[in-house]
């Protein structure tokens, strides 16, 4: 077995390799240790008296990530599903629970259409039609549909529309039983009419309406629109207007008392609202203070509720909506200054907004991607402009912020994005009336990445497996799990930009940035990979597997399993595809795992480095940094090696955790379920402990994700001892890392979750 704790390879072909590299670029950065230069850019620091003398940092014009063909390394289209339908002013698109073979098409005038899951369907047939009461050029008619999560063994659905008729609106949402499935329109009993609503006018009516992962149903409703906004009533609760609604309608009878309220609604224990002004707060009410809420989702993995509110003349914004919330309409729109003022504190400010530019007007909310066909997409809330046909994602920014990208630029009405039962996401065109997926499109050109590694641009040509002297190595505190391979790790930037480390969790790259590891298993180089942020801001990883005399390595696109026959014991090793590489390098973990304060506040303790330094320090001295660390290190956040046993054991537990696990499993990461496994994370807060699992048990009776004192009831811990299809890593690992294991199991065995 190799050793953990080893920056370099121990065999002596190998180490000879790297030993000039790292030798010239340790004594460069040993030159500038006792500086006192305050300049970002140290081209000298003579200080009277003193012998040392400072030189610049490295300088780099060759190890820089390149330009690709195209804007975005990948792209993404819209593929037309079911082509032969054209829907009738589609305005929702669902599929029923334990049903993936069907969609249900909510349109406008009052259809719910049917039609087959395939290209090969026939024609949609009229599932359930109504008296929509819909109105040209309105928003009124039917806006929303959503079934019972007990679909098909409870044939229940639920519509919300706004019916409008003798010149009078009014929003509704009600229950639909379905008595008789066999005939079409299906026979359903009378329509049981649950909330009501008076509409001042046809628009903000919002309408849409799903079921939460509580089993609550939620819905929405606009401030009543009007031209100018005459009508709003966006702060007042005694009505149902301009908010996010919340009720338990499943087996609940009716006509009494039709639904409950949950006791979680900030307004519960009030009465029931009616469909005009009420004596008290609704306790419908789950958040307010939107304008027209038309389309919101709730992430299945984080539970988390997005919402798109549409604005008025400037702004359009996307909220995530939790209970009590004031969004801010009308004295908000989106990040700016409404119309009214006077508006009671606190507001809660959109996670994103956008300007009115172009043919930009008219946000309508999306899905957070959970599918498995698009890598790229994983936790990233997809979202698009009605008029303008444009799409965007959001990816967390790891410092708990959202950054904006516009994939697709569409020419279609986008009335509303769907999810299928499997996560892709999908959306309706108003007008041309097709349903669409949003599917990967042709990848860049990335033939600017050279096929051999030896004509990349950051390694010595005559020696690839050296990286040039523009590359600076480091060393994380806890390293990752890669199959008990040894690494070689170094980091580029450009010459001229800096990292920006105000957020020490997850440091900020410029574009240009290059980082390579060199793997090694028992003394023969196997793997080169690099991880690199193009100049359009996009990142990318390729791999390169090295032959077998360790002469020549060659690029891998698509991923490939290499049968290693030296090794003591068998083992296959993974090269993971480009699409891989995203998988774990997320947007919320910073894209760079191993770069960090916390995992660089430490000691680069390779015998090939002559001046052994704290490596933030060194990189602090040559100005690797936009602005300089201001602190000393000892007071910054350090994160232990794992399997230091001078540390304590729950330190080194979250700290395996950590850099094993959260990746994906944070805030805004890309695992499907809920557990918050970061370093930083409160135990109480981590909701692992003692917690049952989201997902599959395993077969194990009364499962935990950790069962405190109990292994064998401990999903994580299960997980992490298998490589099938349920094992985590979920991807390239084929070897159970057994000292992890027994460290995490010694954690599991001594954990009180009091």
């Amino acid at each position: 077995m190799t050793s953990r704790h080893i920056a370099h390879s121990g065999g002596q072909k190998y180490s000879l390799r790297v030993t000039a590299t790292a030798l010239a670029i340790s004594t460069l950065l040993a030159a500038c240790l006792d500086s006192g230069s305050s300049q970002r850019n140290i081209a000298s620091c003579e200080q009277a008296g003193s012998a040392r003398t400072c030189v610049e940092r490295p300088a780099n014009p060759f190890c820089v990530a390149p330009s690709l063909g195209v804007s975005s390394i990948i792209d993404y289209q819209l593929q037309r599903v079911i082509p032969q339908v054209a829907f009738s002013r589609p305005v929702k698109a669902v599929q029923a629970p334990n049903e993936p073979g069907y969609w249900y098409v909510a349109q406008q005038s009052g259809q719910v259409m049917r039609v087959a899951n395939s290209s090969q369907a026939g024609s949609a047939e009229t599932y359930f039609s109504f008296d929509a009461g819909y109105s040209p050029r309105t928003e009124t008619g039917l806006l929303g549909i959503a079934f019972s999560p007990q679909w098909p063994t409870s044939k229940t659905f639920y519509i919300a529309y706004a019916k409008h008729t003798a010149g009078n609106t009014q929003s509704r949402v009600s229950r639909i039983r379905v008595l008789d499935d066999s005939v079409r329109p299906v026979v359903a009993s009378a329509e049981e009419v649950l909330l009501r609503l008076d509409q001042p006018a046809s628009n903000h009516n919002g309408g849409d309406i799903l079921f939460g992962p509580d089993g609550y149903l939620y819905t929405s409703f606009g401030d009543g629109g009007g031209a100018n906004d005459v009508f709003v009533k966006s702060q007042i609760t005694t009505h149902l207007f301009s908010a996010l609604l919340r009720i338990d309608v499943e087996n609940v009878d009716y006509p009494d008392p039709g639904y409950l309220i949950p006791g979680s609604n900030p307004f519960f224990d009030n009465p029931a609202c009616g469909p005009a002004s009420n004596a008290l707060d609704c306790p419908e009410i789950f958040a307010h203070g939107f304008r027209n809420p038309w389309r919101f989702s709730i992430d299945h993995a984080t539970q988390r509720i997005w919402l798109a509110d549409v604005g008025q003349n400037a702004r359009e914004e996307i909220n995530i909506v939790e209970s009590g919330g004031n969004y801010g309409w009308a004295c908000r729109e989106g990040t700016i200054q409404g119309p009214r003022n006077n508006c009671p504190a606190p507001l809660v400010e959109p996670v994103h907004d956008y300007a009115h530019a172009g043919n930009n007007g008219s946000v309508t909310g999306g899905f957070v991607y959970r599918g498995s066909e698009i890598g790229p997409l994983q936790g990233q809330y997809v979202f698009g402009d009605y008029l303008s046909g444009q799409i965007w994602t959001l990816a967390a920014d790891g410092n708990g912020g959202y950054t904006s990208k516009q994939i697709i630029d569409s020419s279609l009405l986008i009335s509303s994005f769907a999810e299928d039962l499997q996560g892709e996401i999908y959306l309706t065109d108003y007008i041309g009336g097709g349903l669409y997926k949003i599917v990967r499109g042709a990848a860049a050109d990335t033939s600017v990445i050279p096929q051999n590694l030896s004509q990349n641009s950051c390694v010595e040509s005559a020696n690839p497996a050296q990286a040039i002297q523009g590359m600076i190595a480091y060393r994380p505190n806890a390293p990752f799990w890669s199959d008990g391979a040894d690494k070689s790790r170094w980091i580029a930037i450009p010459d001229g930009s800096f990292i920006d480390p105000a957020a020490s969790n997850t440091w900020r790259f410029p574009p240009g940035t290059v980082a390579m590891k060199n793997f090694v298993i028992e003394d023969k180089l196997i793997e080169t990979r690099f991880f690199m942020r193009h100049p359009n801001g996009d990142w990318a990883g390729y791999s390169y597997e090295w032959n077998e005399d360790a002469s020549m390595a060659t690029r891998v696109t698509q991923g490939k399993l290499r049968p290693l026959t030296h090794t003591t014991l068998p083992q296959q090793w993974v090269y993971p595809s480009e699409d891989d590489c995203l998988a774990c390098h997320t947007a919320a973990a910073g894209h760079l795992l191993g770069l960090n304060t916390p995992q660089l506040n430490g000691p680069f303790d390779d015998t090939l480095v002559n001046a052994p330094t704290n490596q933030l320090e060194t990189l602090n001295q040559i100005a690797y940094f936009d602005n300089k660390l201001s602190e000393a290190v000892s007071s910054l956040p350090a994160m232990p090696d794992p399997f230091d046993t001078s540390v304590p054991l729950t330190d080194r537990a979250k700290a395996y955790l950590h850099i094993n696990c959260a990746s994906c499993h944070q805030p805004d990461g890309n695992a499907p379920v809920v557990m918050d496994l970061r370093y930083t994370t409160s135990l109480a807060n981590m909701g692992v402990c003692n917690i049952k699992p989201q997902r599959s048990t395993l077969g194990i009776a009364n499962a935990k994700l950790v069962a405190a004192g109990d292994t064998s009831r401990s999903i994580i811990y299960q997980r992490m001892n298998r490589r099938d299809a349920d094992g985590m890593p979920p991807i390239g690992s084929n070897l159970v890392d057994t000292d992890g294991l027994d460290l995490i199991g010694q954690w599991i065995l001594l954990l009180n979750c009091n």
